[in-house]
């Protein structure tokens, strides 16, 4: 199956016949502060999708923003520290493709530091319905990123046009979201919080209902120009020069420093000895702690026949027949067989398991899907 994540109808620019209508009477001789406030409060017009329809905008003049309904949407976050800046696009790419369901793969990213905010879409599915309503072009954006994000960084349930979103946030990061289509009970939400590392006795949070935002609050990241191989060989040329300026200037201090050291060397020797229990003792410690962990890791797997017990009761729909089955220490591996099976209402049963993780699942044919995931050791579900 050819899956596509390069759709970027976001940076579809401006209509010039819309630019002309709204500018009709501008005084040419305005100055240019004045032009620029003028085009940030330029009109929007909102077309919302929905699981069912699409919702119109009321006003015939503005530029065109696709919203699509959080029920519609996948979302994760991408630890790229260790990746190099200018491979970091490539990369992400490649994740996104592995964990995307889709024939055609619609995203939306925003980056933190060193972590990418991801959401992303069934693009065919979406063009499908803009075509639908007679439009050829629009901005697209998740429902997400226009309902305020928390001020204290406490988990919310956020009201959507459809549904209900969960959050768990971290320094403004969304760590987590979770969408259902009627509010959750609270040991749906209890399992929200532990599949993502959170104290189970956080209460069940009132569901909050927010005016959009004007503008998102996770803002779209164009990519890595900056970082790219030419320039990235150009700051390292600064950073050598910066480095040999800095090295020269401190030469005779350092120098003068090495004296100093010198005759705190017999100081040094003395508290190194008298500190080398503490460090045995150290070490010993960490040594225990790494065989703990492993012995969790051997034992901590679930049984063959909790797992299947587990996998069973996550069906979010009874009238399915599991027609493949491949079981490994850490990994999982089954086909099933019915009607309507939609990937992304599988990933979303199964993400409230604290039993599983990196969950996919792609459609075979009409009417199998097949789903991988990793199983988590009891070892780490209860840290």
């Amino acid at each position: 199956m050819n899956k596509s994540s390069d759709i970027d109808s976001s940076q579809l620019p401006f209509e010039d016949s819309e630019l002309e209508s709204v500018s009709k009477g501008i005084d040419n001789g305005e100055s240019e502060k004045k032009s620029r406030k003028w085009a940030i409060s330029y009109p929007v017009r909102r077309y919302v999708q929905g699981l069912e329809t699409v919702e119109r905008p009321e006003a015939h003049v503005g530029k065109r923003h696709w919203i699509l309904g959080r029920g519609l949407c996948l979302y994760r976050t991408f630890n790229l520290s260790e990746v190099p800046f200018a491979e970091r696009r490539n990369a992400l790419s490649v994740r996104i493709l592995q964990w995307s369901p889709f024939l055609q793969t619609g995203q939306y990213i925003s980056w933190k530091a060193d972590i990418a905010q991801v959401w992303i879409w069934d693009e065919l599915l979406r063009l499908e319905e803009m075509h639908s309503i007679g439009l050829n072009s629009a901005i697209a954006f998740p429902e997400s990123v226009l309902n305020p994000p928390s001020e204290d960084d406490t988990p919310q349930l956020v009201a959507c046009r459809e549904g209900v979103e969960g959050r768990i946030w971290n320094d403004g990061l969304l760590v987590a979201s979770r969408w259902w289509k009627n509010a959750p009970q609270p040991q749906e939400w209890i399992q929200f919080l532990v599949a993502n590392d959170m104290a189970p006795g956080t209460s069940l949070p009132p569901v909050e209902h927010f005016d959009w935002l004007p503008s998102p609050w996770a803002r779209r990241s164009s990519g890595f120009d900056v970082f790219d191989v030419r320039t990235e060989r150009f700051w390292i040329i600064i950073a050598l020069l910066l480095f040999s300026a800095i090295f020269t200037w401190k030469g005779v201090e350092l120098w003068r420093l090495h004296d100093s050291i010198a005759t705190l060397e017999p100081e040094l020797k003395v508290l190194s000895q008298q500190a080398r229990p503490l460090k045995n003792a150290r070490a010993k410690a960490l040594q225990y702690k790494d065989q703990g962990k492993l012995l969790l890791q051997i034992a901590g797997y679930p049984s063959p026949l909790e797992l299947f017990h587990e996998v069973v009761n996550r069906f979010p729909t009874p009238e399915v027949v599991i027609v493949e089955w491949r079981y490994s220490k850490s990994e999982l591996d089954f086909v099933i067989k019915g009607q309507d099976l939609a990937p992304v209402t599988y990933i979303n049963a199964f993400q409230e398991s604290p039993m599983f993780s990196e969950i996919t699942a792609d459609k075979q044919g009409a009417d199998n899907l097949h789903m991988h995931m990793k199983l988590n050791p009891r070892g780490d579900l209860h840290e």
